[in-house]
C-alpha cells in the first residue's frame, strides 16, 4: 500500500494539476519534542494541513487530509 504523499502525487498528476508543495507553517515545543505543522499547496491553493512529531509525519498527515478532500469532491 502506498503512503499518502505518493497517492496524492499520482492523483494530482492524473488530474493535470501542479505537483503538491509541502511547507512548514510552524514549529512548536522544545527541541527534544517538537511539533511541526505543514501545509500542502496544490496549484497555489492551500489544500490541507497536517501536524506531526517530524516534518515527514506532518507531510504525510497533510497529504492524507488532502486525499480526503479530493475523495469528497469526486
Amino acid at each position: 500500500m502506498k503512503d499518502p504523499k505518493s497517492t496524492l502525487q499520482e492523483i494530482v498528476q492524473a488530474k493535470g494539476l501542479s505537483a503538491p508543495n509541502y511547507m512548514v507553517v510552524s514549529e512548536s515545543g522544545p527541541d527534544h519534542s517538537k511539533n511541526f505543522k505543514v501545509s500542502v499547496v496544490i496549484g497555489n491553493v492551500e489544500t490541507a494541513v497536517g501536524v506531526g512529531k517530524s516534518k515527514s509525519e506532518a507531510q504525510q498527515r497533510a497529504a492524507a487530509a488532502a486525499l480526503v478532500k479530493f475523495r469528497d469532491k469526486g
